[in-house]
């Protein structure tokens, strides 16, 4: 066992409920003139509550557009003291992270203020969609940059979004972030097409909502109805269609091991790294601890101190054959009576049980190893979906809630084609496959091998999704 943060592997995907809805994206405004709705292919628009803004929230009214206003908490009366309220669809709330715990009271009375009205939060510490180098993170204030492998490095929202379903349960996931815009003809020019279709993809795939920055450039140049633009901006439609003709049914993300959190930093980026590993996770809270919360997992993955009960859930969660692992959480624990199966000067495992509990003395401090100890302690016998081929892909992983067809959503930060083979556990008897560059739907070849089926897409670029029909004989994975 490697020292302080080694071990195994996890999977990713969402959160214990049922996703109620599919999610959408959301335009930030800042120009006088606004295209229709039906030309921009967006319904919904997000302006700045600064001066003038009535005159453009009545102008993008009358394009047929759903208009919500940003402001901090105590500026909402003023916005709606300014403005028609008829007009606002709902008022998009930006909070200071030391403002997250008391969130939900402030929402509370709010709605309780003004009935009707639709409040929203803002995910903070969105990142843009993008293959990078390697990662930087920070270890007691310091920054550092994690170890190489020949893996490419991934930035993406899928942590983002876990954390931000965990913290604010009664509404969709909301984030948004700020362009790269690192040299001087990306400043002139913004992002490519290509960024913002990778960018609308993401979302997609999360089922989250994202509020999209246009550069100004691009702003101007749609809202003066300059033709180039307008044909650049087709393929932007695409992916912007293709998000939003999603299947009409009740999806509930599958996962493989558990992530228990107050969502600190520490926990953010060790997330981060099993995610570009692709394991299918749930993030929650500590005071959510049951039996009810561990259906379907196989691993749990503790970074938040547990209570008496929680901790009592944790042991019997082992019992029944599972893995614990607890990282960097001091205390007295029912499990510390049990007998060793090892211990080290980092590291004490436990037998609990059919299973184990093992308890890292120290914070992660390089989160690509510990997502690579973190797999391999998982096994790959134990994992939903693997994937090969695709180190630049991301993949989440649904299952309708009326019936056991499987969705997997497909996301390359490459963002140039590439070929995936998918193995996945289960017996299916059908996969068809979609993206936005060639509609849908395509019949794969599926291969069964033992427990699991496997098939390949030929060609991804960007985005894609796959509806997998079980067999006749056999179910979809019980989570």
């Amino acid at each position: 066992m490697r020292v302080a943060i080694t071990l195994f592997r996890l999977l990713m995907v969402g959160a214990l409920q049922i996703a109620p809805v599919w999610g959408k994206v959301l335009v930030r405004w800042t120009q006088p003139v606004v295209p229709p709705a039906a030309a921009l292919g967006v319904n919904e628009l997000v302006l700045a509550s600064n001066a003038g803004f009535d005159q453009l929230l009545q102008t993008a009214r009358r394009q047929g557009y759903k208009v919500y206003v940003e402001t901090a908490v105590e500026n909402v009366a003023a916005v709606i003291n300014a403005s028609r309220k008829n007009l606002i669809a709902g008022i998009i709330l930006n909070f200071d992270d030391s403002e997250r715990s008391h969130s939900q009271g402030l929402l509370q009375a709010l709605r309780s203020k003004y009935p009707g009205m639709a409040f929203l939060i803002l995910g903070k510490n969105g990142k843009q969609p993008q293959m990078k180098g390697q990662m930087v993170f920070e270890r007691n204030g310091i920054l550092m940059v994690s170890s190489p492998t020949s893996q490419p490095w991934v930035d993406s929202n899928f942590a983002l979004a876990q954390f931000e379903r965990m913290r604010s349960a009664s509404q969709i996931p909301l984030y948004s972030f700020q362009w790269d815009l690192s040299d001087e003809l990306q400043r002139a020019h913004g992002p490519s097409m290509d960024d913002y279709c990778l960018a609308i993809a993401e979302a997609s795939a999360l089922h989250a909502d994202l509020i999209l920055n246009l550069h100004e450039s691009v702003e101007r140049a749609l809202a003066q109805n300059d033709s180039k633009a307008w044909a650049a901006w087709r393929q932007v439609r695409t992916f912007l269609d293709f998000s939003t003709k999603g299947p009409e049914l009740q999806l509930e993300p599958l996962a493989d091991v558990g992530i228990v959190t107050d969502a600190d930093k520490n926990s953010l980026e060790a997330v981060n790294l099993l995610v570009r590993h692709n394991i299918p996770l749930r993030v929650m809270g500590p005071s959510e601890l049951n039996e009810g919360t561990f259906r379907g997992l196989r691993m749990v993955i503790v970074f938040s101190a547990p209570g008496i009960q929680e901790a009592k859930a944790l042991a019997s969660f082992a019992n029944n054959g599972r893995i614990v692992v607890l990282v960097d959480v001091p205390g007295s624990h029912p499990w510390h009576s049990l007998q060793h199966a090892a211990i080290s000067e980092h590291a004490a495992t436990y037998i609990a049980g059919k299973g184990r509990i093992i308890e890292l003395s120290e914070p992660v401090t390089d989160p690509e190893v510990f997502a690579q100890d973190i797999r391999g302690l998982l096994g790959n016998e134990n994992l939903t979906v693997s994937l090969w081929n695709s180190l630049t892909t991301l993949v989440v992983v649904y299952r309708s809630s009326g019936s056991d067809q499987m969705i997997m959503e497909f996301v390359d930060y490459a963002e140039e084609p590439v070929q995936v083979q998918i193995r996945v556990k289960g017996n299916f008897a059908a996969v068809q496959y979609e993206s936005p560059e060639q509609g849908c739907c395509a019949p794969l070849e599926v291969v069964k091998s033992g427990e699991f089926t496997e098939f390949v897409i030929p060609s991804l670029q960007t985005a894609g999704r796959t509806y997998l029909k079980p067999a006749a004989d056999r179910h979809a994975p019980a989570h």
